[in-house]
């Protein structure tokens, strides 16, 4: 804890990006012989406060990307992402344990993301019919993954901290006053909140007045696109259930942001990926197991 540090950060960054590649092997190791038997309950009874849910939460979470060189002064080379991206998986299974799965071991063995969930699930299945239910935000990439993953029946919700930030930010171009505005978003939440997005849509039609006709109509399109996905949201509240994704923001911090995201700082994809594989490995309480088996 004092004195000169043994190692420089060359040889720190070196250690753990090949402490990485062994977690990621490792990993890959003991997935292998796992079946894949993954059953789902067609209709889960969202409202059934005595059923248990296997919840999916899936987001993802970008750093700033470190230049790869700096460029000269006229230099027109293209230019790359800037940022490191990467995908957080969230799964709480009917014990209320949950498991957190990253993208970011992907490049270093033969498991994909999706992979790795398949085998998540389907070491918690015992050959009977997961109810499984995905909240998760608007993104259209999230969707296509869960369409691949379970087909086009399964269960989404969508999170109720996105659908009333949407509805704010619809209302706020609609060039109302600030106290007709705060009205009409209350009126529309009250509907949503009981899962009626409906009469939600059938109040904006009647009673918002506005000459930005087509701002309305971006709102409208935007209840009537994920009218299936708008539950009871008071209902599940009262029960003990979950309505938000906030679970699977905090799981982007824990094992991304809160190292990653400092002032200053910047990521290739090979250190940002092995530091989240490490932190993984903590966070799924399999740090001591690893260390044992790597000894």
């Amino acid at each position: 804890m004092v004195g000169k540090s043994p190692y420089k950060s060359r040889h720190l960054q070196n250690i753990v990006v090949r402490e990485s590649q062994c977690v990621a092997e490792y990993n890959h190791q003991a997935s292998i012989g796992i079946q894949l038997r993954l059953n789902f309950v067609s209709q889960v009874d969202i409202y059934d406060i005595a059923s248990k849910e296997v919840v999916y939460f899936d987001d993802g979470v970008g750093v700033k990307r470190q230049k790869e060189h700096r460029c000269k002064e006229g230099d027109s080379g293209s230019k790359s992402a800037s940022t490191v991206q990467t995908d957080v998986v969230l799964i709480k299974n009917t014990n209320d344990e949950y498991e957190y799965l990253t993208s970011a071991e992907s490049h270093l063995c033969d498991l994909t993301l999706e992979d790795k969930i398949n085998i998540t699930l389907s070491k918690n299945n015992d050959n009977k019919y997961l109810p499984l239910v995905a909240i998760t935000d608007g993104a259209q990439c999230i969707r296509c993954r869960l369409r691949r993953l379970f087909g086009k029946d399964v269960m989404i919700i969508l999170d109720w901290y996105h659908l009333t930030e949407k509805i704010r930010q619809y209302s706020s171009r609609l060039g109302l006053s600030k106290s007709i505005k705060e009205s009409h978003i209350t009126e529309m939440l009250r509907y949503l909140w009981n899962g009626q997005p409906i009469n939600a849509l059938i109040y904006s039609d009647v009673m918002i007045e506005t000459k930005n006709e087509i701002i309305l109509e971006e709102l409208q399109q935007y209840i009537l696109k994920h009218q299936d996905e708008i539950c009871n949201y008071g209902y599940r509240k009262v029960i003990g259930k979950v309505i938000g994704s906030g679970k699977g923001e905090k799981a982007n911090d824990q094992l991304v942001a809160h190292r990653q995201k400092k002032k200053g700082q910047s990521w290739s994809q090979k250190g940002s990926g092995a530091l989240t594989v490490l932190k993984t490995l903590e966070i799924n309480n399999q740090w001591n197991k690893y260390w044992q088996k790597a000894a």
